[in-house]
């Protein structure tokens, strides 16, 4: 017997803190993002087209500006640093054989999946 799958998406459970890196950064003192961490973030499509190179260093696929674009639209809402969505492409394809996708590099970030 199996239990009832999660009806909630993976950025409900966010949003209602309860994925597993919610629940892990529960557990750390807080301290406030804003000053402190002064790593440059994802701004626009040209960020996510050098993510898109990256990645096809690793895999080998070949990337265009409308992925980027696309990319830049799933990924602007979250303001990740670009170094953390890097890692996080690197740590999916330690992982996988498949292309890495936007929603790939937002569940490695928000589980708290970074070194």
């Amino acid at each position: 017997m199996s239990s009832a799958p999660d009806p909630l998406t993976h950025a409900q459970r966010a949003a209602f803190a309860t994925t597993e890196g919610d629940r892990v950064r529960a557990l750390q003192p807080v301290s406030p993002l804003g000053p402190t961490d002064e790593r440059p973030l994802i701004q626009d499509a040209r960020d996510c087209y050098r993510l898109l190179a990256w990645a096809a260093a690793l895999d080998g696929r070949d990337r265009g500006e409308y992925e980027a674009a696309a990319w830049w639209e799933a990924l602007a809402p979250f303001g990740f640093a670009f170094e953390d969505a890097r890692i996080a492409i690197t740590r999916h394809y330690t992982r996988s054989r498949y292309p890495v996708m936007p929603a790939d590099i937002i569940q490695i970030i928000e589980d708290g999946d970074l070194p």
